[in-house]
């Protein structure tokens, strides 16, 4: 796993410095506009978590500090701890944003760490996932994510579009554990 976390991170690494040689490296707000996200757009950037993020094509996103808990008996998959991030999206875009075009990652420790649900706690992950952000506003989520007992530095990839490779990177270290959501 530490070997494909190593590859994809040399791949983002390769990805901006080709995009930084390109003219701009950024797409033509038209054919941003024709596939409903900067499709044509390659960068990476780290942010720390708080910090907010605008990707080309107007989209902002905001991953707040992460908080670690400990599941319910019900969490799936069941996990002595855990860390959850709320999530901002606001839409400055000049169409809907469709939440089914998101892809976010997150690896503690240099591991992948699996998203967690625990409904007993209000973590559902994103329940409504063909829902639109439509024009000029913002929603909210909460996301929780498998973590191990002691701190460890943690990387959250907001990826806003699969046809992509513009990516947002908020980098931390989780916390000790504190009671509830």
């Amino acid at each position: 796993m530490r070997t494909l976390s190593r590859v994809a991170i040399a791949c983002a690494m390769l990805a901006g410095a080709i995009a930084g040689a390109s003219a701009c490296g950024a797409p033509a707000q038209g054919d941003a506009a024709e596939h409903g996200a900067a499709a044509a757009q390659s960068s990476t950037d780290e942010r720390a978590f708080g910090d907010q993020y605008t990707f080309h094509n107007g989209l902002t996103v905001r991953v707040a500090r992460p908080t670690s808990f400990t599941p319910s008996k019900t969490a799936y998959p069941n996990a002595e701890r855990a860390v959850a991030f709320e999530i901002v999206i606001v839409n400055g875009t000049e169409w809907p944003y469709h939440l089914s075009d998101l892809s976010i990652t997150t690896s503690i420790g240099g591991e992948e760490s699996a998203e967690l649900i625990d409904t007993t706690q209000g973590y559902n992950g994103i329940v409504d996932i063909s829902a639109e952000v439509p024009v000029a506003s913002k929603t909210r989520m909460t996301l929780a994510y498998v973590a191990p007992r002691q701190p460890d530095d943690i990387r959250l990839a907001f990826r806003p579009d699969p046809d992509t490779t513009a990516t947002a990177i908020f980098v931390g270290r989780v916390q000790p554990v504190v009671s509830g959501p």
